[in-house]
């Protein structure tokens, strides 16, 4: 997911949508669908795609069933930052 966010957000893209209903996982594919991408600011920013990633990242965990490694856990609560500013970039996640 984050490749996929880092690639759109070199180029000027954002995606919009992340959520459980645009990741697509199977076994070590995962797949981020684009039906929201679209030009950062109209609509979104890549802080916006962080903050979902991080929102994201503690839904998969939420339940228990899947429990986040630390490493994952401190990306989470990097992307939950209240500034957008304080949300790591893609690319360095």
């Amino acid at each position: 997911v984050l490749t996929c966010l880092a690639a759109l957000h070199e180029r000027g893209w954002v995606h919009g949508a992340i959520g459980p209903e645009t990741v697509v996982a199977a076994r070590e594919d995962i797949q981020l669908l684009p039906n929201a991408v679209r030009v950062a600011g109209a609509g979104g920013t890549p802080a916006d795609d962080m903050r979902a990633t991080g929102q994201l990242l503690v839904a998969m965990s939420s339940d228990g069933e899947f429990p986040l490694p630390e490493d994952l856990s401190r990306l989470a609560s990097a992307c939950l930052a209240p500034e957008p500013e304080a949300r790591p970039a893609a690319a360095e996640a």
